[in-house]
């Protein structure tokens, strides 16, 4: 009976665009049908409908509104993503302001609630008015789930800040490798990135999959990280997939992805990691995601490595190279080799904590060109060449444990796409308070990822402190 519906819907759309108007005539399209069946129906046809006359805003996935800090004067969102859920083409998903939709605001100006209204242009009929907060202070959040639902349930938390999305990046919970290197993919898609155990779709993660109302799914390694099961029960819910990341070197595959994805727009930079850590990669990973800039991850004992992550440089045309870490993770000579041919900026400290700082300042264009060892202690390993592409802030930053990394693969997403940092913080470690001290009149709203276990409230109350 679907069948027959849809045929109708096609049918009465083909006759809208030819012109044809039938007055006074009822066509019960499923009269014969159960209520429940036909309300299913419906729904199908009214979906194929809006397919059929094109993009409008008022059904358009929006995401990027968030809070800002008072400061005098207008605020205006720089984070707004809107996509056609409808429209054919990954780079045609995501609507340009100035040619798709125009934004305008009111009330934006004093602390209270703001709004900013999204209207179509040319083509593209419609509008749609959302609100914001500007603040006096800032408002901090936990993003843990519910006991014993472990990092899956800090996942559903910080994926819930996106209202819809076409797309979705599927990685393993297992290896922190595919997450990493499938923020910037997600970055050129727009979307937010989901863990699920290898062998079977996690339950929370169904769950997200379906309130997203995503359509198409990129899955990242081969079948020992996400197996064909897994893959199975995501196109059992109606959802497209494509498998990018079962080479050895999954990273490198990614990277391609990334950059056929990224239409008219790719990223000039690649950013080389150790892989033998997390913590350097998660720091640097809402830039790569903001600015859809690959992360590739350099092991020195497999030189094949080299040759691998020389073809992706030569295919995508990278012009400059971002290193994180010090020497000891991505060693001195591959700086030197590398700058032969590209402008190579090293982003490094004397551990995973002061290199998380130094990542977060140079993302928020605090780091001028040229600042090295000689600029202090803290600067250890670190080299500026050139300044970041697309500046992040400090509001929306994300804090997360740096002893372990399951609570946060979601939240570079996350922190992607609100363009704001994340900082690196343990129950023995909270050095980098000093940078919510330093930025904390930006601050609007902060989030921590995990529960007290992975961020202990000691941390958090660290944080919540510096920040007022």
């Amino acid at each position: 009976m679907k069948k027959k519906g849809r045929f109708l819907a096609m049918l009465m759309a083909g006759m809208l665009f030819a012109g044809t108007v039938f007055a006074g005539v009822a066509v019960p399209a499923h009269a014969d049908e159960e209520p429940e069946a036909e309300e299913a129906a419906v729904e199908e046809d009214e979906a194929l409908l809006e397919s059929l006359a094109g993009p409008t805003i008022t059904n358009a996935f929006i995401n990027g509104i968030s809070d800002r800090r008072y400061t005098g004067s207008a605020i205006k969102l720089n984070t707004i993503v809107v996509q056609d859920p409808f429209s054919a083409g990954g780079s045609k998903k995501c609507l340009k302001e100035g040619t798709d939709y125009k934004v305008t605001y009111s009330n934006n100006t004093k602390a209270g609630t703001a709004k900013v209204t999204i209207t179509g242009m040319g083509s593209i009929p419609g509008s749609v008015t959302k609100t914001f907060k500007i603040t006096n202070s800032p408002s901090w959040e936990r993003l843990a789930g519910a006991s014993g639902t472990g990092a899956l349930g800090t996942q559903e938390k910080i994926t819930k800040k996106f209202t819809n999305s076409y797309y979705a990046v599927i990685v393993t919970n297992a290896i922190f490798d595919d997450a990493m290197a499938g923020a910037a993919l997600a970055g050129a898609l727009k979307a937010p990135i989901l863990t699920t155990t290898p062998k079977s779709l996690s339950e929370l993660t169904k769950n997200e999959l379906v309130r997203l109302d995503v359509r198409k799914a990129y899955i990242i390694g081969d079948f020992s990280h996400v197996s064909a099961n897994t893959e199975s029960q995501i196109q059992g819910l109606g959802i497209d997939t494509v498998r990018c990341g079962d080479w050895d070197n999954d990273p490198v595959e990614v990277g391609y992805t990334t950059y056929n994805n990224s239409g008219d727009s790719p990223s000039d930079t690649l950013i080389i990691a150790t892989p033998n850590s997390y913590k350097d990669a998660l720091s640097i990973s809402p830039y790569a995601y903001a600015t859809k800039s690959p992360i590739v991850f350099l092991d020195p004992d497999y030189l094949c490595l080299y040759e691998e992550i020389g073809n992706l440089i030569a295919y995508a045309h990278f012009k400059k190279i971002i290193l994180v870490g010090g020497t000891k993770v991505v060693p001195q000579d591959v700086e030197d080799t590398l700058k032969k041919n590209f402008q190579v900026t090293r982003l490094g400290g004397a551990g995973c904590y002061n290199t998380s700082r130094i990542i977060a300042e140079w993302e928020m264009g605090k780091l001028p060109n040229g600042t090295n060892s000689k600029s202090g202690s803290l600067y250890k390993y670190t080299n500026v060449t050139f300044q970041p592409s697309v500046k992040l802030g400090i509001n929306n930053v994300g804090i997360s444990r740096g002893d372990g990394w399951k609570d946060a693969l979601a939240g570079a997403a996350l922190c992607g796409m609100y363009k704001s940092v994340i900082l690196l913080a343990d129950g023995s470690n909270q050095a980098n308070t000093a940078v919510v001290k330093k930025y904390k009149k930006n601050i609007a709203k902060a989030y921590v990822f995990g529960g007290t276990q992975a961020v202990p409230k000691k941390v958090y109350d660290a944080f919540v402190s510096a920040s007022k």
